[in-house]
Order: C-alpha cells, then structure tokens, then sequence
C-alpha cells in the first residue's frame, strides 16, 4: 500500500513540478526569451490598384522595411503581412510598367492597419527601358 501511494504522487509531483519550472522554456520562439506575447503584433493588409482605373493589379511586389519582410500581391490586388511587431514600418511596392510607390504604415499591438496602395502607370516611352 505504501509504495502504491508513492507511485501515485511519484505520477502526479513529477510532471506537476517540471510544467511548474519551465516556465521559460517554449516561451517565445526557440526558448530564447522573445517577448512575442499576443497583442504586442499586429498586421497589414491592403490592396494594389491602378490609380487611373481602379484595377486591382496582381503580382505587384511588396516589401515592408526596415525588416525586409516581401510578398506579391494575388489576383485579386490584395496583399498582407502577419505577426509583424508593433512600430512605423514603411510599404515599398513596384511593379513593371508603374511608377514605384512608399509609404508610411503604423502597425498597433493586436490590431490590422491597412496600406492600400494606388500605382501610376508609367508612359509607354519609359515602360521598355
């Protein structure tokens, strides 16, 4: 009976005090103390359109630095960026045959900012350069 009652604290101490002790490990990513709680990102989304048309433009590339995070926009314009850490973040967005565009993003803790992006078509003269 004794070693019975020992088995059974033995089963349930053990595993309570190592969930209670690492707390640290598999906090963050790669145990390595990152403070990515949630609510300290957020994330952008928006959409590219030709600033003449109002045409969604597909495969548009988009670069969100100073972090160098890039994506192409789909077929319908539309574009994002998840988990980015919040701060001032500046969009970069070019696509051949229009002028290149920047602008200013500002990503809150647990929330979306939207950067939509109109692109001017460039004369045909500068297109084939």
């Amino acid at each position: 009976m004794k070693k019975s009652v020992i088995s059974v604290l033995l089963v349930f101490a053990i595993p309570a005090f190592l969930v209670s002790c690492g707390g640290s490990e598999g906090s963050g990513s790669g145990g390595s103390g990152d403070s990515n709680v949630t609510g300290e990102t957020g994330s952008i989304y928006g959409i590219v359109t030709d600033k003449a048309t109002g045409e969604q433009i597909i495969n548009a590339g988009v670069e969100l630095q100073p972090i160098g995070l890039k994506t192409v926009t789909g077929s319908d314009g539309q574009f994002e960026f998840n988990e980015v850490a919040a701060g001032t973040y500046t969009l970069f967005v070019t696509k051949t045959g229009y002028s290149e565009s920047s602008s200013s993003i500002t990503v809150e803790s647990g929330k979306q900012a939207k950067g939509d992006v109109q692109l001017e078509k460039l004369p045909a003269a500068k297109r084939h350069r």
